[in-house]
């Protein structure tokens, strides 16, 4: 049960970070400081970007708070009239939609990000826009409107030769057959972990070698879960990424 709550939302999320600006720990004071700022522009296109950067900042803190400021942006941006940006920022609230749990709003946020980076014919929004949507249908177990979404979406990140696009769909075809197929759960999972291998360790790494420990345990192979969550360990050891210990130990 532990390893079950640990994976699903590491799955359902860790595609995500390609287009999400890092969240950096803004205090309050420069939240004051770009909410001034924000009160005194008057130019849309300057609105529109401190609204985004708000919106960012409040992300991982405050995602009522979120929300608003990129409903902001958005408004900004369908002014200007660019499809890209309102792309962008209907990712963006679907991301923060999915996880205040508002699963309606959030698909229809996916939708909005494929139709507009489809008109802009930005092939990466459009990928993780596609994946987004995929992880929210297997969070919410409808496993027959996945496949016919993830193929496609593999394809063109091949197609497209972005290797971190690559991995993240790798990543989201493991978590689709993680209830039905784990040896196939664990082939995509690899194939992605080798290929975040390449960029060092981070986050993202230590990510996915923990959604592979917790997959050899669920099948019993118990000496490779340990193996993997070890190496865990040492990278949330050299990484700064220590508040992970407790989980993976106890794991």
């Amino acid at each position: 049960l532990n390893c079950l709550l640990l994976v699903l939302p590491i799955f359902l999320f860790v595609a995500l970070e390609i287009l999400s600006t890092n969240v950096t720990g803004q205090n309050s004071k420069d939240i004051d400081s770009m909410k001034k700022r924000l009160s005194l522009l008057k130019e849309p296109q300057q609105m529109m970007l401190v609204s985004a950067q708000l919106g960012r900042n409040y992300e991982l803190t405050d995602l009522d708070s979120a929300a608003y400021f990129y409903q902001q942006a958005l408004s900004f941006a369908q002014e200007l009239d660019d499809p890209n940006l309102v792309a962008e920022y209907h990712l963006n609230l679907g991301r923060v939609e999915t996880k205040r749990s508002n699963v309606e709003l959030a698909e229809k946020h996916c939708a909005e990000t494929i139709r507009f980076s489809k008109e802009s014919k930005n092939d990466s929004l459009n990928i993780v826009g596609n994946l987004l949507l995929a992880k929210i249908k297997i969070a919410g177990s409808r496993f027959p409107e996945v496949l016919p979404l993830l193929e496609p979406t593999l394809e063109k990140a091949i197609q497209l030769n972005d290797s971190l696009l690559i991995a993240d769909c790798y990543d989201a075809m493991g978590s689709y057959y993680y209830f039905s197929d784990v040896p196939q759960s664990v082939d995509y999972f690899i194939r992605s972990l080798r290929i975040q291998e390449k960029y060092g360790e981070n986050e993202r790494l230590l990510t996915k070698i923990i959604n592979i420990g917790s997959l050899y345990g669920r099948i019993n192979r118990n000496e490779k879960a340990v193996e993997y969550y070890l190496k865990a360990v040492g990278i949330a050891e050299r990484t700064g990424f220590e508040y992970t210990k407790s989980t993976i130990f106890n794991n």
